[in-house]
């Protein structure tokens, strides 16, 4: 009785491990960095890859909040005025590794903010709980190894009479960076 009694222990304390410890990878992990009433995540397409291979990485934004979540659609892994998702690929010495610049150019003076976000084909309104994803390639390193992909969603750089405006409205925007947990990948 008492060896049962300790093995069903070691198994309650061995799960209990489980659900503490990070994400596994192709599995969206419980929670992020976010502190905007959101959630951001990112998703490998495989839990390995070879050198030099292409990694498909979903990037999955849910609305935790009771109030609606609008985002512009065209968010994604270009620098922008109008917020961006970024991954930073880092190695076993946290070492970036570097990938290809980009940025996007956009007169956000000129921009109808209230306009574009209550558009369907330029904005995304997320009510609690929905979700919102992009896939996003990147390139691998060729070196093999163990790599941790740390990841973010930027806001946009809104000026201060379009952020009174979508208040007005109550339109609630991403106010503030917010990261994905880490997830880690093995280049063999």
């Amino acid at each position: 009785m008492r060896n049962l009694l300790r093995n069903e222990l070691t198994i309650g304390v061995y799960v209990l491990a489980m659900l503490c410890a990070g994400p596994s990878l192709g599995e969206i992990p419980r929670s992020s960095g976010c502190e905007d009433g959101m959630n951001l995540q990112i998703v490998t397409d495989k839990r390995s890859y070879s050198p030099g291979a292409t990694m498909h990485v979903k990037f999955v934004i849910t609305n935790t909040s009771e109030k609606s979540l609008y985002l512009f659609s065209s968010v994604n892994q270009c620098s922008s005025p109008l917020g961006w998702l970024s991954l930073e690929i880092r190695d076993q010495r946290n070492q970036k590794v570097p990938t290809p610049p980009c940025s996007g150019e956009f007169d956000m003076d000129a921009l109808n903010v209230l306009q574009v976000l209550s558009t369907s084909k330029s904005g995304v309104q997320l009510q609690k709980n929905e979700i919102y994803g992009r896939v996003q390639d990147y390139e691998l390193p060729k070196r093999k190894g163990t790599y941790r992909l740390h990841a973010e969603i930027a806001p946009a750089d809104l000026k201060e009479d379009q952020k009174q405006e979508l208040l007005r409205h109550q339109m609630r925007v991403l106010r503030n960076i917010c990261q994905a947990s880490v997830v880690t990948i093995t280049v063999k």
